[in-house]
């Protein structure tokens, strides 16, 4: 089961990883937007350098997949 590190009543996680320390990347599916109704993805991250948590569309969700698929591919 994929339990939100953040605990948000309005996101349902599909995929959390932990790292250790309590980093982690978390996504899911928003249930109720913040800002545009049609940012439906969050995409949370937590991290040494990092801690933030962006609402975007499936197809802005699908364009940093894709660059980051892209980059991976490259090494």
């Amino acid at each position: 089961m994929n339990n939100c590190p953040k605990k948000s009543k309005v996101c349902s996680p599909t995929m959390c990883f932990m790292t250790e320390k309590k980093n982690y990347i978390c996504c899911g599916i928003s249930s109720k937007p913040s800002r545009f109704k049609c940012d439906t993805i969050w995409l949370c991250l937590k991290g040494k350098v990092a801690s933030t948590a962006l609402e975007m569309t499936p197809k802005e969700a699908l364009t940093i997949i894709t660059a980051l698929s892209t980059g991976v591919n490259t090494l």
